[in-house]
């Protein structure tokens, strides 16, 4: 999947040169710099659990899931409004050519469309428009 159709000669050696200059960026991004945030083993390469990562799509689906679930209108709208504002644009746009990719931008666009019609629907509801515009 990281090389897509690309006809490579030895792609261990590409994937390692992928995780290499990955260890690179992680340390000009300002981690310490070490090869503890990504593992191997048996062969897969594991991001370490120990460090933190926050995911803005998986907030997302996080954020709607807690909304679709919330009895309470002022915090579902909140919820919602916290979603929609996670929602930065097409997931990896840079990626558009891998259909996996493709695929998960349509099914986060989507959720961001929900989650603005379900927004919209309980600020009408409120009479809130001027936050509705």
């Amino acid at each position: 999947m990281v090389f897509e159709e690309r006809d490579l000669e030895n792609a261990n050696h590409a994937l390692r040169s992928v995780i290499y200059n990955a260890r690179k960026k992680l340390a000009a991004a300002g981690l310490p710099e070490g090869e503890g945030y990504i593992r191997q083993r048996d062969g897969r390469y594991y991001w370490c659990r120990e460090v933190p990562v926050e995911e803005d799509a998986r907030e997302m689906e996080r954020l709607a899931a807690e909304a679709e679930k919330e009895p309470e209108p002022g915090r579902k709208l909140a919820l919602y409004l916290e979603a929609c504002h996670t929602y930065t644009g097409d997931f990896l746009s840079a990626q558009n050519s891998a259909v996996w990719a493709a695929q998960e931008a349509r099914r986060y666009h989507g959720l961001f469309c929900v989650c603005v019609e379900r927004a919209a629907s309980l600020l009408r509801e409120t009479g809130d428009y001027e936050k509705l515009v």
